[in-house]
């Protein structure tokens, strides 16, 4: 009998078994092939859960039963069949995931599998075309004499937990969490038509959508009002825009950058030939504000030259976007002229520059005017680049193209077929993303008229020069450090950070003009645009590359690439190659010397990209990676044991913390389902003397506690079976191999239970134990 534990209650090691992913079978550690179905089991790089901010939209027709009882069934399945095809459709051009139909109901998610910085906008944006499409059918069904539809739509953002494996294939049941629930809660709540919003859409998007505020809700569920808005039309801002702080500085640490754009510009006007200038960097150091100071500078100059922008969109991106929307300026097309409008405007256009009819169906099929019959992209790209030449004939072109990462081939085509034949003074200023180079790995390389421009963070002192601007010089210097630290150099997470301070009300202006703080920077989390920038750039990133990433997270801000290969299981050789892909992206570092001996150690480049690759990781998940840490470092430490002590302690710590927790939602699983369910933890290669204070506060903490015992087949500290038997925090003493009959006998006399392992090499001395256990 163990203490606490009846016969009745059989205790297995979840941990160490691997779920066939397709008949739910539970089968030993090292299995390869399903013992229920002969399927194979996941191996190294396999999806796993991650925790996620995503957007939950909660969709559900009404009028569906008025019109079922008016209609055959036949055509009540196909209106609303054709309705839910076209939502489905705008819920995908959004890159919305549809989670799953529910009767007249429908969720979805956006955010999953990858994170995008403006989620939240796409969710309400696909909401207010699913209701403009809904409009649509309901005037054919009014035509008819038939009964209409209305739709209720609740959208709310949150952290999510994601089943990422569910997610690329059967999506039932692949997300949950608190903005799911109110999501649907605020659909219940919402008048047939209507969307509405939670607080956490309506703060990432008051600056996109217009609302109007509802007032707080009291919705099954929540403890607690839930403020709701609702959504009316959408403001006239690009999409990709991101709203200013309403604080401005002047641009800084990029004086060196911009004279090379002005050298640039001055060599293409005085060469008469076009050149590509490519300014690449990540998101938000300041690419754009770059492009921007130079269309200053050019708006500041006596002479006449054309700046004409276009911005590739992050979805929904017509072919050649961007460039598109470069040429409707120079031709003064609206956005909502129809065709025969913007053909007229393109041909006044065309006239203006010396006329030439035979660019005239290019052009129109450029500005969607008219559609490309029968020319071929050779030709459409002479009759484009040259219409580009008539322009820089009159006066130099600068032709500003932003974001070219989310470009399609074609406009990517495009922009090299310019850059190597046109003729004149054009100079083609691209920002992109890292990203670009996945794309086009040889992008602007060997051309003679090829720049490129790499922004790196400004330094401490760039950063505080920045912060000056914005607040006026009016910071001590000790909170200015502060700020500009967890900035990391980034320009717009310095301003994300200052304007998420004084919207909470840490940061608060006098009566003198200064700005004081009014509570501790400590306790402000990172702004959720400076999270979501992170998380998109993170899932990008290939899924080997990725699961590296978020273990060496675990490990710390410095790792080692030995931990990293126990972690992930994956071979040594593996993870070197994929953190050589990881510092080519410029996420991770070496870090010399090493602090263990004959091991790499690595780092990252900046705290919050380790950040953001843990927070991701499920709670669960980072306490079984923490003692997996301990492991390694137990192992591996030498003759340097006492040394690496503190580590080992810091990770089963870390591991333990998480326990409170579980304990918490234990409880939670037998007072609401009936569940019964034991929270635990196993202590493995500790050395004997930590056991005891480690499995009092694992104990202390609800949980079931396990010490991993002295074995043939691993390397455990000697001193571990009779250190744990000797606790009265043990409750199991797993593969105690080892075993001796002193300490078989202490077993007996404080109740502590033996494991009988199925694991392999533990398993030999399932005998041994047996016989001493009699």
């Amino acid at each position: 009998m163990g203490r606490g534990f009846p016969e009745r209650h059989l205790w297995r090691r979840v941990a160490s078994m691997l779920t066939c992913p397709a008949c739910g079978t539970a089968n030993p550690e090292g299995a390869r092939f399903c013992n229920g179905c002969g399927g194979a089991l996941a191996g190294p790089g396999a999806l796993r859960k991650e925790r996620k901010v995503a957007t939950a939209l909660f969709a559900d027709l009404v009028g569906s039963t008025a019109l079922a009882e008016r209609e055959d069934p036949e055509i009540v399945q196909s209106v609303i069949g054709l309705a839910f095809d076209r939502i489905a459709a705008e819920i995908s051009r959004h890159e919305g995931l549809l989670e799953k139909f529910m009767g007249d109901a429908v969720l979805a998610v956006f955010g999953v599998p990858r994170a995008h910085e403006d989620d939240a906008e796409r969710a309400v944006r696909a909401a207010i075309e699913m209701q403009a499409v809904l409009a649509e059918l309901n005037r054919g069904l009014a035509a008819e004499g038939k009964p209409t539809l209305a739709m209720r739509i609740g959208i709310e953002a949150g952290e999510v937990l994601v089943d990422l494996e569910r997610a690329t294939g059967p999506r039932d049941r692949m997300i949950t969490g608190d903005a799911v629930n109110t999501a649907a809660r605020l659909q219940a709540a919402a008048e047939p038509g209507h969307i509405v919003v939670g607080p956490g859409v309506h703060a990432s998007t008051k600056e996109v959508i217009e609302y109007r505020e509802l007032g707080p809700f009291a919705l099954k569920g929540k403890r607690e009002p839930v403020l709701a808005w609702r959504a009316l039309r959408i403001k006239a801002r690009t999409r990709g825009e991101r709203s200013r702080l309403g604080l401005e500085a002047r641009i800084v640490g990029r004086d060196e950058e911009l004279a090379v754009m002005e050298q640039t510009l001055r060599r293409v006007e005085t060469e008469g030939r076009p050149a590509l200038l490519t300014i690449v960097g990540p998101a938000g150091v300041g690419k754009s504000r770059l492009v921007s100071e130079l269309e200053r500078l050019v708006e500041e100059r006596p002479d006449v030259l054309y700046w004409r922008r276009g911005r590739c969109l992050a979805y929904g991106n017509p072919s050649y976007s961007a460039f598109a929307e470069a040429i409707k300026a120079q031709c003064e097309i609206a956005g909502d002229d129809p065709a025969e409008v913007a053909a007229r405007k393109a041909d006044a256009a065309l006239a203006e520059l010396g006329g030439d009819e035979r660019l005239a169906p290019a052009l129109h099929a450029l500005v969607g005017a008219a559609e490309a019959r029968g020319a071929s992209r050779e030709e459409l790209f002479d009759a484009w680049r040259s219409f580009l030449e008539r322009m820089a004939a009159r006066y130099p072109l600068v032709l500003a193209l932003e974001d070219l990462h989310w470009a399609d081939d074609g406009l990517l085509d495009l922009v090299e077929h310019v850059a190597d034949w046109a003729q004149g003074p054009i100079l083609i200023v691209a920002t992109a993303r890292a990203e670009l180079f996945d794309l086009r790995p040889g992008w602007g390389g060997g051309k003679r008229n090829a720049v490129s421009l790499s922004l790196d963070p400004l330094s401490v002192e760039e950063g505080e020069a920045m912060l000056d601007e914005l607040l006026h010089g009016s910071l001590e210097p000790a909170l200015k450090r502060t700020i500009v630290s967890r900035s990391e150099g980034n320009p717009l997470f310095l301003e994300e950070i200052v304007r998420k301070l004084i919207d909470e009300g840490v940061l608060r202006a006098t009566e003198a003009d200064r700005w004081v703080p009014m509570g501790s920077l400590a306790d402000v989390e990172i702004p959720g645009s400076v999270q979501r920038l992170i998380a998109e750039r993170l899932d990008g990133l290939p899924l080997q590359d990725k699961l590296v990433l978020q273990d060496a997270a675990v490990i710390g801000r410095v790792f080692w690439l030995g931990a990293v290969a126990e972690l992930t299981g994956l071979e040594p050789d593996e993870v070197r190659r994929a953190l050589g892909r990881l510092r080519q992206k410029e996420l991770v570092v070496r870090h010399e010397p090493s602090s263990f001996s004959h091991e790499e150690e690595f780092a990252f480049r900046h705290n919050l990209i380790r950040d953001g690759a843990y927070d991701a990781l499920p709670k669960a998940l980072r306490a079984d990676k923490h003692a997996g840490v301990a492991r390694w470092a137990s192992r591996s430490a030498g003759d340097r044991a006492e040394g690496i002590a503190a580590l080992v302690a810091t990770h089963l710590l870390e591991a333990i913390g998480y326990l409170e927790e579980l304990a918490e939602d234990c409880a939670l699983a037998q007072e609401q389902w009936g569940v019964l369910v034991f929270p635990g933890v196993e202590l493995t290669h500790l050395p004997p003397e930590a056991i005891p204070e480690v499995a009092a506060r694992a104990k202390e903490l609800g949980a079931l506690v396990i010490v991993h015992g002295e074995t043939i087949v691993e390397p455990v500290p000697r001193g571990t079976n009779l250190a744990a038997l000797q606790s009265p925090d043990v409750d199991i003493l797993a593969h105690p191999g080892l075993l001796t009959e002193e300490e078989a006998a202490l077993a007996a006399e404080t109740g502590t239970y033996l494991e009988l392992s199925a694991r392999r090499g533990h398993s030999l001395t399932n005998g041994h134990i047996v016989r001493l256990a009699r």
